[in-house]
């Protein structure tokens, strides 16, 4: 949608607190997307919360986000 920005939230395989973790997906984003389509911020989450369908929900990410760290 237009005005709206991308943004990913990850799920760290392992050692989610690893130092540089954020700068080295900046990194790759640039490398490989183009300028349009990349995240403008990436968020750390422990899982994907999803609805009871198994569905991402994109509500409770957004709220998930939001909270303070």
């Amino acid at each position: 949608m237009l005005g709206q920005r991308p943004v990913t939230y990850v799920v760290p395989a392992a050692d989610p607190g690893r130092p540089g973790l954020a700068d080295a997906l900046r990194a790759a984003c640039e490398a490989e997307l183009p300028r349009p389509k990349r995240p403008a911020e990436s968020c750390l989450v422990p899982e994907l919360p999803v609805g009871a369908t198994g569905k991402v929900s994109r509500r409770r990410l957004r709220e998930l986000a939001a909270a303070p760290a």
